[in-house]
């Protein structure tokens, strides 16, 4: 490589990682501002955009359109627990379809979020509503647009070249399977986290459903294993953190610098990286010492039922069909 080459690569390896990290200067500007509670909500909108990035602006664009969608629709139906496992699980078979296209890590997203806004309801304190009201759910979707619009700006201005990652179709059978499977697990999942299952934190169960789940047991194994050690790893770290710093704004901020690590290393380091990140931002930024312990129990435990269902759904099944493919292939 020439040294002009190399000042080239150096100078957009500076110019990338410069954007990733003002992707999330709306989210740091509400957390140091009186509306401090609603920087969750940039969040919830930012992530999926910036996953969507390493597929191109196009498909961040979209994403940045359809999270603000999926999270106003989750928080309406969010009173009804049938209608929210069929909402989600609706959301799945567009989850399943992006596998066609490689957009699975936003679509992934775009679904969790939705999720989070139908098991969990969260609600606006700007209205005294109630969270799947449709003004409480405006005001939400209203600060979940401006994070996925914030990261498709930033992504025109520096990160339109990004590197883009290579996904393989997978087979049609593969594909045809795993739609039922993620459809039948993210169902009945959202509706044990919401008529079984205690507290808002249940969404783990479905958001572990969702990202560990892939077309091919070698795939979801691997990913199950990089999410529980991501989960169990991140969550013990931030929590000992939280109880040994034993202060609020000190740990959010503490928080908010992780996620920021979190949203770059998605793009650049191995999944279970992102997901220690991911879970040690959300948990600083989640919990006192007082109720850390608790949470941190809860999260884990939640995460480890999901891997465990996901893996046994998917090792049964792959045993209940291989003699009707034997037969066929015969």
């Amino acid at each position: 490589m020439g040294v002009n080459s190399m000042r080239t690569s150096s100078t957009s390896m500076v110019r990338w990682v410069s954007g990733l990290l003002l992707c999330f200067v709306p989210m740091v500007c509400l957390y140091l501002s009186a509306w401090s509670s609603y920087a969750p909500f940039i969040y919830l909108g930012l992530l999926p955009a910036l996953v969507a990035l390493e597929r191109g602006m196009r498909v961040a664009a979209a994403t940045a359109v359809v999270t603000p969608i999926s999270v106003f629709l989750g928080l309406v139906v969010s009173g009804s627990a049938w209608i929210s496992a069929v909402f989600v699980a609706a959301i799945c078979v567009g989850v399943a379809w992006s596998y066609t296209k490689g957009w699975q890590g936003a679509a992934t997203y775009i679904a969790s979020q939705g999720a989070l806004a139908a098991i969990a309801a969260p609600g606006a304190r700007l209205t005294d509503s109630a969270p799947n009201s449709l003004a409480s759910a405006a005001v939400v979707t209203g600060f979940v647009l401006v994070g996925g619009a914030w990261v498709v700006l930033m992504g025109i201005l520096l990160l339109d070249d990004l590197p883009h990652k290579d996904h393989e179709r997978p087979a049609d059978e593969d594909l045809r399977r795993f739609t039922i499977m993620l459809i039948c697990l993210v169902f009945f999942g959202t509706l044990a986290a919401k008529l079984w299952l205690p507290g808002g934190h249940a969404w783990w169960v479905v958001l572990t459903i969702l990202v560990v789940l892939q077309p091919g047991i070698a795939g979801t194994s691997r990913r199950t294993f990089h999410r529980v050690l991501g989960t169990v790893a991140g969550g013990l770290v931030a929590a000992v953190l939280v109880n040994i710093i034993g202060i609020n704004s000190v740990t959010t901020a503490i928080g908010v610098c992780v996620a920021v690590l979190s949203g770059i290393a998605y793009l650049k380091a191995p999944y279970w990286v992102f997901a220690a990140l991911l879970t040690a931002a959300l948990m600083c930024l989640s919990f006192t010492p007082e109720t850390v312990m608790h949470g941190y129990a809860e999260r884990a435990g939640f995460t480890l039922l999901a891997a465990a269902a996901t893996v046994l759904v998917l090792k049964v099944s792959d045993m209940a069909l291989r003699p009707v493919e034997k037969i066929e292939n015969r």
